[in-house]
């Protein structure tokens, strides 16, 4: 524990380094304020003869003067900040009131490949079936679920081609491929 004349020294100490930064503020703030001194070059010039800026509007021109330096801002891949979401979401394709027909009613995952046929004019179509074992027909072409679409049909598969889009706005693509399996559950 400290006794009372050290507790003194510490206060006194602490007195002093307040009023020698408080002496030293009041000596630089006449230097601060006076315009830098005049070279050679004449008055209201600065370095190699350019005119020394006066105003802060100036100063902050000369700062941010270099290319190199400015930002700019790269729009693609990012979506807008001030859009609202509900914008974003309708911008997206996305429709509520959409109703759904045929083959639009399924998604790619509900339904079963069952078999592919080789038509006349050397195509081919495939036959699908849903969960309670009704088949339909499909071609390259047809879309399935709200955003798929048939995009090849070969001898022993179905390839379906589904859109989204990402927060950004830009679209993206999956895949899904039905694979004919034989009698034995082979691929």
């Amino acid at each position: 524990m400290r006794n009372s004349y050290q507790k003194r020294i510490i206060n006194l100490s602490r007195l002093a380094l307040v009023l020698l930064a408080l002496v030293c503020s009041l000596l630089a703030a006449p230097v601060l304020a006076e315009d830098p001194p005049v070279e050679e070059g004449g008055a209201g010039e600065g370095v190699a003869g350019v005119a020394a800026p006066k105003s802060d509007a100036e100063k902050a021109a000369l700062l941010f003067s270099d290319p190199d330096d400015a930002f700019e801002y790269v729009r693609q891949g990012r979506q807008d900040p001030f859009m609202p979401m509900e914008q974003i979401v309708q911008k997206q394709g996305v429709e509520d009131e959409e109703v759904l027909t045929g083959m639009r009613r399924f998604e790619p995952g509900q339904l079963t490949l069952v078999g592919i046929v080789l038509r006349q004019n050397n195509t081919y179509m495939a036959m699908v079936q849903d969960s309670t074992s009704k088949g339909y027909a499909i071609t390259t072409g047809t879309r399935i679920g709200r955003t798929g679409i048939v995009e090849e049909i070969t001898s022993n598969r179905v390839l379906i081609r589904e859109s989204s889009f990402s927060m950004a706005g830009d679209e993206r693509y999956t895949y899904v491929d039905m694979v004919l399996k034989t009698k034995g559950g082979e691929e």
